[in-house]
């Protein structure tokens, strides 16, 4: 039987740089508490939102695209399949007591309040890779067993991550060491809308047939084909592009333009009615535009979630784009879309 673990989110401290001089390092150094290779297998609780999941998927991208190392990741953070070791992360209201750093075999809880901030995703899942909090088990309260090393440093996880964290991980999982890659997905250099306020940067065109709507609560035919809801708070907007009126016609946003590189788009969509026709993903370089994805057809009166990795070379636009079928059977929306930099991790 598989043994079970609980890491509860019931303090707000943070992690130091480094560890005191004298005194032990701040990350364990027992290989077999490690994960293998350095791939982390992950699951969500369906108590977990959706802006809390993304907050926790935001994290990781930025925990494994920081630690990369000659080109190659370090650690990963993997969807689970059959893995007997990996971690689920759930929702809690309250909660108190922790365990131990690092891979303990079997299945790993982490309990998340719903308005867990970044410093307590970034210390949870570095704790998980094997990082002590900074007063675990110290014999004196007043004398941390981590702290800052340079007065002008920040400690981590409330900016990002801090060079001796990247390279701490780096040494400890044996990846080599570089500390050229280091980011922070969460300070602005992510482009996200939940389309609360507006559309955000993302932009109507003006080449297609009709507009998206900014739609809160039941679509105008959430008894038919149209959303109930949004997808990640079930009270907030989302977009939609409803059949009725709009037959063979199409409706298209773009976003701002991003420069060359490697990116991970990620949104949720709703596409419900026996007439759905297609709902595409292009990217749009000048005057050209190319297709890298078209979903088609009847996906249910659910959410689902699409990720997708774009690699390019130039400066580039990405357009979302809702092609109405024949009939008013079929209803599409989409809702919470982030472009992180680096590759999807799930």
């Amino acid at each position: 039987m598989l043994s079970t673990t609980n890491i509860v989110l019931c303090f707000a401290v943070v992690l130091g740089v480094s560890a005191v001089p004298g005194q032990l390092r701040n990350i364990i150094t027992d290989s077999s508490r490690l994960w293998a290779n350095g791939k982390v297998p992950v699951a969500f609780d369906v108590s977990l939102d959706g802006s809390m999941k993304e907050k926790v998927l935001a994290a990781m991208q930025e925990i494994s695209f920081s630690t990369h190392a000659n080109g190659m990741p370090c650690v990963q953070f993997v969807p689970r399949t059959q893995e007997k070791d990996y971690v689920v992360f759930t929702s809690v209201v309250y909660g108190s007591g922790d365990s131990l750093p690092g891979r303990l075999g079997g299945v790993q809880y982490v309990h998340l309040y719903r308005d867990a901030a970044k410093a307590d995703i970034m210390q949870l899942i570095m704790y998980l890779l094997g990082f002590f909090f900074p007063y675990a088990w110290a014999i004196d309260p007043s004398k941390p067993t981590l702290t800052p090393k340079y007065e002008s440093v920040s400690i981590p996880y409330k900016v990002s991550l801090s060079k001796y964290d990247i390279l701490n991980i780096q040494r400890e999982y044996k990846c080599g060491i570089d500390n050229g890659n280091k980011i922070d997905l969460l300070d602005g250099t992510v482009s996200y809308c939940n389309f609360e306020f507006d559309l955000c940067e993302w932009t109507q065109l003006t080449d297609d047939d009709f507009d998206f709507q900014r739609m809160k609560g039941p679509s105008p035919r959430s008894n038919v084909t149209g959303p109930m809801a949004d997808y990640s708070s079930g009270t907030g907007y989302y977009v939609y592009a409803g059949a009725q009126g709009e037959h063979n016609e199409d409706a298209r946003v773009i976003s701002p333009v991003l420069n060359a590189g490697e990116y991970c788009l990620r949104f949720y969509y709703f596409l419900y009615g026996q007439d759905i026709h297609k709902f595409r993903v292009n990217t749009r370089v000048g005057d050209r535009d190319t297709v890298l994805d078209s979903l088609e057809g009847n996906q249910g009166g659910s959410w689902h979630t699409y990720s997708k990795d774009i690699t390019m070379n130039t400066k580039f636009q990405i357009f979302l784009e809702a092609i109405i079928g024949g009939t008013d059977n079929g209803d599409m929306a989409f809702d919470d879309v982030y472009i992180f930099r680096g590759r999807c991790i799930a």
